[in-house]
C-alpha cells in the first residue's frame, strides 16, 4: 500500500538533495517524500529510523500521506513492531484530512478484522468513501465486494462496472478480475479473446497471476493462437517474478520435456522454488527427482521426505508415490499395511494410477486380504478413466475369468483394444492374439500383423515370435522365410521357449 518509490511521489525522477534542502527547511511534501526516499533506499542509503523521523516531522507539520506511511509501518510492521491500534491512529488523522489512501486502509482493516471488530459493512462504506476520492484500490475493493456480495448485495453487473473503472486506471488486480469473468462467464457472455486482452494488460504491468495465466492463454490457444514458444516465455517471466504456480509449470515442463527442451538442471531449481514455497505438485515432483537422480544426486530418504509432506497438504499424485515407497521400501521400512492404506486414499479421491495400483494389492492380498473381485472393481474405475495398464488389466479379467467376472472374450477384446489404442505394449501383444485366433472379434490376419510388428518393434519377445510367425506362413504379409528366421532368433535370444523351440525345429529339418 506504500507508494513503491520516490519518483512515484513526484510523478517523476528528481533530485533528492533538493528534498533534504525543503524537507529541512520545514516544507511537509519534501519531508513526507524523503521519509520514502529513505524507506525504499532511493537515491539515499535505506534506514527505516530515518524514514519514520521524515514522516513524523511531516506529519506534525500537517502531511497526511505522511499520517498514512506512519500508519502503514505500524499495520505491515515495516521497520517496527507491528501495532494495529496505532496503524488505525494514523490512517483515522489521516482520513480527517480526507485523505483517500487512509480511507480505504480504514475499509481493509475492518474487512480483516484487525486493530477493529471485522465488519464488512463499514469496510464496503470506507471503500465508497475512498473511491469518491479517487483511490483506485478501493475501485477494485468494490468490486470484490459485489462479485462476492460481502457488505453490500451481491451484483456481478457492478462489480465489472467497478473494476472496469480500476482497469481504465491501469489497476492490475481489477484486470485479473475482469479477465476471470469473461474467462468463466461470470456476469458477462465468455470470451477467452477479451479475457487474455485483459490478462495481458495486467501481466504487461507485472501481475504475476497474470503472466502465469497468459502462459495458460498460449499453451492451450484459448483467446490468443496457440504458440508453446510464448506459453514458455510466460511462465518464465511469472516465475522469475516469484509465481509458484508458473515455477511448477516451468520446472516440470522441463522435467518431461513438454513445450520446452528437457533440462534436468533447470527443472531441479524451478520445482525446488516452487517446493520451498510450500507447493504440494511441486514437492511431488521434486521428490521424484530425488528418487530417480532427475538434475540431482539420487537421494531416497529426501524423496520420501517430500512425498510425505506434499500427501498430508492432501496431492494424490504424492499419496501414489508414498504408497510405492512403502511397498518397495524406498527411502522407508517395507510396509504393505501402509502401502495400502495410502494407496487406497489416493484411489478413493479419483485417482486413476492409484486405483491400477490398489487393484494390485486386493490381486495379491498386500496390505489387506485378497479380493479379487475388489481387484476387478478398481481396475474397471481406473480403466474407465483412460488408464492404460488398467484397461490391459480389466481385459486380462474379461480374458481370464477372474473373481466373479465370467470370461468374456469380446469383453476382454474391447478392453485390449482401447489400452492398444493408448500404446500399451502388452494390450497391443494380445490384440493381435485376438486378431490372429479370433478372440471376440472376426480372425483378421492384416490387423493381427500390424500388432505383433509394433509390439516387436518395442522389443516384446512374444511379438517377435508371433511376427515371425506370420512371415512364416504369409499371415498379413507376403511369406518371407528369412525375416521368420531373423526374428525367431531375435525372440529367442531374449528367452522365449517357443521361439527357441521353432529354431530346433527349424535346425532339425
Amino acid at each position: 500500500m506504500l507508494l513503491t518509490a520516490l519518483s512515484v511521489v513526484c510523478g517523476q525522477e528528481v533530485d533528492v538533495s533538493s528534498f533534504i534542502r525543503k524537507a529541512q527547511g520545514g516544507n511537509p511534501e519534501a519531508q513526507s517524500a524523503l521519509g520514502y526516499a529513505y524507506y525504499y533506499g532511493d537515491g539515499v542509503k535505506r534506514d527505516f529510523g530515518k524514514a519514520r523521523k521524515w514522516w513524523v516531522k511531516a506529519s506534525g507539520n500537517g502531511s497526511s500521506e505522511a499520517e498514512f506511511a506512519l500508519g502503514c509501518s505500524y499495520y505491515y510492521g515495516y521497520g517496527m513492531k507491528k501495532d494495529y491500534a496505532k496503524a488505525l491512529e494514523h490512517w483515522r488523522e489521516a482520513a480527517h484530512k480526507e485523505n483517500a489512501n487512509a480511507l480505504y486502509a480504514i475499509g481493509m482493516a475492518y474487512s480483516e478484522g484487525n486493530g477493529v471488530e471485522r465488519d464488512n459493512e463499514k469496510a464496503f462504506l470506507y471503500y465508497i468513501d475512498a473511491a469518491a476520492r479517487g483511490n483506485v484500490e478501493a475501485l477494485t475493493a468494490l468490486g470484490v465486494c459485489y462479485a462476492d456480495g460481502i457488505g453490500t448485495r451481491q451484483s456481478y453487473k457492478e462489480a465489472i462496472e467497478w473494476w472496469t473503472l480500476a482497469a481504465d486506471r491501469d489497476d492490475d488486480r481489477a484486470l485479473c478480475f475482469l479477465g476471470n469473468c469473461y474467462n468463466t462467464g461470470q456476469g458477462v457472455a465468455p470470451d477467452f479473446k477479451k479475457a487474455a486482452e485483459y490478462y495481458e494488460r495486467a501481466a504487461v504491468l507485472g501481475n504475476t497471476f497474470a503472466q502465469c495465466h497468459m502462459g495458460n492463454c498460449y499453451a492451450t490457444g484459448h483467446g490468443v493462437k496457440q504458440d508453446t514458444e510464448v506459453s514458455i516465455k510466460w511462465y518464465k517471466k511469472a516465475a522469475e517474478n516469484g509465481d509458484v504456480v508458473a515455477q511448477y509449470i516451468l520446472g516440470n515442463s522441463m522435467r518431461i520435456g513438454q513445450g520446452v527442451a528437457q533440462n534436468a538442471d533447470s527443472a531441479f531449481i524451478w520445482l525446488a522454488k516452487a517446493a520451498d514455497q510450500g507447493d504440494p505438485k511441486a514437492m511431488t515432483a521434486l521428490a521424484s527427482c530425488y528418487r530417480y537422480g532427475y538434475g540431482t544426486k539420487r537421494d531416497f530418504d529426501k524423496a520420501f521426505v517430500l512425498y510425505e509432506r506434499a500427501a498430508g497438504m492432501g496431492d494424490v499424485t504424492a499419496m501414489t508415490n508414498l504408497a510405492e515407497c512403502y511397498s518397495e521400501g524406498i527411502g522407508v521400512s517395507m510396509s504393505d499395511s501402509k502401502a495400502f492404506y495410502y494407496c487406497k486414499k489416493a484411489a478413493d479421491k479419483d485417482d486413476p494410477t492409484a486405483q491400477n495400483l490398489l487393484a494390485y494389492f486386493y490381486s495379491e492380498g498386500a496390505g489387506t486380504m485378497r479380493d479379487l473381485d475388489k481387484a476387478a472393481a478398481y481396475w474397471r474405475k481406473s480403466a474407465e478413466q483412460g488408464y492404460a495398464e488398467a484397461q490391459y488389466n480389466l481385459a486380462q479379467c474379461y480374458d481370464q475369468g477372474r473373481g466373479s467376472i465370467v470370461p468374456d472374450k469380446s469383453e476382454a477384446f474391447r478392453w485390449y483394444k482401447r489400452s492398444a489404442e493408448q500404446g500399451y505394449a502388452d494390450a497391443v501383444y494380445n490384440l493381435g492374439v485376438c486378431y490372429v485366433e479370433g478372440n471376440g472379434t472376426a480372425k483378421n490376419y492384416d490387423e493381427a500383423f500390424k500388432c505383433f510388428k509394433k509390439a516387436a518393434d518395442k522389443g516384446d519377445d512374444a511379438a517377435q515370435y508371433n511376427l515371425a510367425v506370420c512371415y512364416a506362413n504369409g499371415w498379413g504379409v507376403a511369406r518371407d522365410d528369412a525375416k521368420a528366421l531373423k526374428l525367431f532368433r531375435a525372440s529367442a535370444d531374449a528367452g522365449n521357449e517357443d521361439a527357441k523351440a521353432a529354431l530346433a525345429e527349424l535346425k532339425s529339418r
